[in-house]
């Protein structure tokens, strides 16, 4: 339960432990997931059931199929950088403010890609696209494209523009949050299935060099 929680809620939030290990990390896996990918063997029992913290004896009602939402989406990387690269502490940041100013939104990574799924059209400032124009092909790149490479993207260089704002210099005690920002940010750009030594396939910003570097030479 979320520390935030006010005494007497009759609503609450909760968080599922989690695990270093990748294959097990949580047991319970639901948000936008659908089929054999949904996995509530670790949830909390549906229905009416009971619960008991620190001796006492609460009774709840949980649908686990509808009511798991997950706290950090790819489309939340794009929609929330309005508050966290524009209106910042330090903020306006450089390399964000060139694709805001170009595209003329914040969000132009979730509108890409919702336009995308809609078949519909983008209003930006500049590089509008319509997407009726294209088949269900198409737009599947489009929208795996754009979710990779325009929503990840920015998010990654978000961690790390975090990493620099809580870094303290010559303090070797106190740097833990900057660390663990910068940690976050290798994280998005690499992704879960490169492995140790980058070789294996993946999905992301790391996979997209790996690919663009044979056709550069670099």
């Amino acid at each position: 339960m979320y520390d935030t929680t006010a005494s007497g809620a009759v609503n609450v939030k909760i968080q599922y432990a989690t695990t270093d290990v990748q294959d097990s990390y949580v047991q319970c896996q639901v948000g936008a997931l659908v089929g054999e990918d949904i996995n509530m063997s670790g949830c909390f029992a549906g229905g009416e059931n009971t619960i008991t913290i620190s001796g006492q004896v609460y009774t709840y009602t949980y649908t686990p199929e509808t009511e798991n939402r997950s706290g950090r989406t790819i489309a939340g990387f794009s929609t929330q950088l309005e508050e966290k690269l524009k209106n910042g502490p330090n903020a306006p940041y450089t390399d964000f403010e060139y694709f805001r100013r170009y595209y003329g939104t914040s969000d132009y990574a979730d509108q890409w890609v919702s336009a995308a799924f809609a078949g519909g059209q983008t209003s930006f400032t500049n590089g509008n696209a319509d997407f009726s124009q294209y088949g269900m092909e198409g737009r599947e790149q489009i929208i795996k494209k754009g979710t990779a490479y325009m929503n990840v993207f920015m998010y990654v260089l978000r961690e790390f523009e975090d990493a620099l704002d809580d870094c303290k210099r010559g303090c070797i005690n106190c740097n833990d949050d900057p660390v663990h920002a910068w940690d976050e940010g290798v994280c998005f750009y690499t992704g879960s299935l490169e492995g140790q030594d980058g070789v294996a396939s993946e999905y992301l910003l790391h996979e997209l060099a790996d690919k663009r570097s044979l056709d550069f030479r670099t």
